[in-house]
């Protein structure tokens, strides 16, 4: 019995974009998130109601299909790193040759997670609405440079 593991709730999808990381790439915003930042530019994405149900792998055969035509993918929210299933589809996306992007308002991810689960990440977007979230973000940034020494790269969006 499938209890949602394998299906992303999604509530966008975007072909051939620049606006959400670096290069062409598609983009994936998943429904639901219980951060629910004041302000928040995506606030009809934040209940946890369902809206496209769509499994992995007919996203994983989407992104088969659009090898050597975009650069990656980037999944946005709601917030991805609430789904069950979040270092599953991180792996099975970058399994599949893309170059994966996510942003988070979790800015405690880099002590949740192991190094290698960053190895798969090209770049990591943080929703910032305050200086103490700024705060947050650098110091959890120098978590990672120092202990993990992987390379990647931080978007901050404000």
């Amino acid at each position: 019995m499938d209890n949602g593991h394998n299906i992303l709730n999604l509530a966008a999808f975007m072909k051939d974009t620049r606006m959400v990381g670096p290069g062409l790439r598609d983009a994936i915003w998943v429904q639901g998130c219980s951060i629910k930042c004041p302000g928040c530019a995506n606030q009809a994405y934040q209940p946890h109601e369902q809206r496209v149900l769509m499994p992995v792998e007919q996203i994983l055969a989407h992104l088969s299909l659009r090898k050597g035509k975009i650069d990656g993918i980037t999944i946005l929210g709601g917030e991805p790193t609430e789904h069950p299933r979040f270092d599953d589809i991180i792996e099975d996306f970058h399994t599949s040759g893309m170059v994966v992007n996510f942003s988070t308002k979790d800015y405690e991810i880099f002590s949740k997670k192991p190094s290698e689960f960053f190895a798969k990440i090209g770049s990591i977007g943080f929703s910032i609405s305050s200086i103490e979230d700024f705060n947050l973000v650098v110091q959890n940034i120098r978590y990672i440079i120092y202990d993990f020494n992987n390379k990647i790269k931080f978007h901050i969006i404000m």
